[in-house]
């Protein structure tokens, strides 16, 4: 049986997502390509989380993937 809400909360991510990958299109690719490269190359944990975080933000994950890739 369908189920309304279930629906409701699908289409809700999928606006979600769609309006995530429009403005992604804006994002700086050199900016992406410097912090990605800062975070392959570095050894501390600490300054590997702040890339983390600054991919993140700019690739605009949303909050599910934040969390998978963040932690908690």
């Amino acid at each position: 049986m369908f189920c309304l809400p279930v629906f409701l909360d699908c289409r809700d991510e999928q606006i979600d997502k769609s309006s995530r990958d429009r403005s992604r299109d804006g994002a700086s690719l050199e900016y992406l390509k410097n912090v990605v490269f800062r975070f392959l190359t570095l050894g501390d944990m600490r300054g590997r989380q702040h890339a983390l975080n600054a991919i993140a933000t700019v690739l605009q994950f949303s909050p599910k993937e934040r969390k998978a890739v963040l932690g908690p």
